[in-house]
């Protein structure tokens, strides 16, 4: 396979940002994507001037951390936000739990080889934190090579390091369309449970600690964040306020039910089904 030093993260980046504005079927997005993201591996140096770059600094950036996995390394993003380049270090035996995606993606192996596993949701979803799931293909991605990932329940994997050496993964997602979190699942168990990032679990932790000192500055700081882009956020401040306010309950839990996520509205309608009478409910 040649090499193509001059192909970089610039050269990349601005071919898969008018592609991905341009073709809006799925499935001929991430055959593009894949062709792009294979030209930009064939080039052996861009990884380590980006680690190098970034070793140089004195802190890592912010905008780095943003992420559910602490061996993960966000390259660039898209001015438009349309995706993200990310890099990751897989230690010799690593692996990550069952879990989907909230965006489509591609990635390829860039040193050394990776197990894919990917798996068939059996349930029908409607049960919150639980999941049934059967094994489906799997298979290796050696050097140069790359998988798709779709969204949600259609791209539900796990991945995993099989060997005894350390190895190199290069990613591609696009915008994300559940912000904040993605899912594992536990095969074992029949589980399903949220993975945040840390700016989102740190946030989470301090509104139930908001909730838990009480007062008119804890109520403002949850009203404002009803806003929040996270729907678990938006969610723990409804059921918060609720317990603050107690005399309130009823008129929050009606205006969770306009919320954009149906996991929030679900909470709702069943907080609101647990206060009423049955006559209320009949009625």
């Amino acid at each position: 396979m040649p090499q193509t030093e001059s192909y970089g993260v610039p050269e990349f980046s601005a071919e898969t940002e008018a592609l991905v504005a341009s073709e809006k079927d799925l499935d001929a997005r991430l055959g593009r994507v894949e062709v792009v993201l294979q030209k930009l591996m064939r080039n052996r140096r861009f990884v380590g001037e980006f680690l190098s770059a970034t070793l140089t600094r004195k802190q890592f950036p912010s905008d780095l951390m943003r992420t559910v996995d602490q061996h993960d390394f966000t390259i660039c993003r898209s001015p438009s936000g349309s995706f993200s380049l990310k890099l990751y270090v897989w230690l010799p035996g690593a692996h990550h739990p069952i879990h989907d995606h909230g965006s489509w993606g591609v990635f390829g192996a860039y040193e050394n080889e990776l197990t894919v596993v990917r798996f068939h949701r059996m349930d029908d979803d409607q049960v919150e934190d639980r999941a049934t799931l059967r094994e489906g293909e799997r298979f290796t991605l050696k050097p140069g090579q790359t998988t798709r990932i779709l969204p949600f329940n259609e791209g539900i994997h796990w991945t995993g390091n099989d060997t005894d050496s350390m190895g190199l993964t290069v990613h591609v997602y696009g915008k994300a369309m559940r912000r904040g979190y993605i899912l594992g699942f536990d095969d074992k168990r029949n589980v399903a449970y949220r993975i945040g990032t840390p700016r989102l679990e740190r946030t989470l932790l301090a509104v139930k600690a908001l909730e838990l000192v009480g007062g008119e500055a804890a109520r403002k700081a949850l009203r404002d964040n009803l806003s929040s882009p996270y729907a678990p956020v938006r969610w723990q401040c409804y059921a918060g306020l609720a317990k603050l306010e107690g005399d309130s309950l009823t008129r929050l839990m009606e205006e969770a039910l306009s919320d954009e996520d149906e996991g929030v509205r679900k909470k709702a309608r069943g907080f609101l089904d647990c206060v009423s009478s049955p006559v209320e409910r009949e009625g």
